[in-house]
């Protein structure tokens, strides 16, 4: 059994005039397996938010399928980090 696993990720910071971050990034993960030749990709994308103090949210959501007919994925997350200090 051989398998190729491959994914570019790209992600932008831009930073904003108040310290705070906005960072939108998209992802592409995929699968070939060698021996049956079968390839399958899984797609994520979302956004970041943080503040110059630490808060910061955070929006995901990916569909996994790319490639195989008789399957499909989504999900979507979110995230709020708050710091204690």
């Amino acid at each position: 059994m051989g398998r190729l696993t491959f994914g570019p990720e790209i992600a932008i910071p831009i930073h904003n005039s108040g310290g705070g971050t906005i960072e939108p990034r998209l992802s592409l993960d995929g699968v070939w397996d060698i021996a049956t030749g079968d390839l399958s990709a899984r797609l994520d994308g979302g956004i970041q938010m943080t503040s110059e103090t630490g808060l910061g949210f955070a929006i995901d959501g990916g569909y996994a399928g790319l490639f195989i007919p008789d399957f499909q994925s989504w999900n979507v997350g979110a995230t709020l980090t708050v710091p204690l200090n």
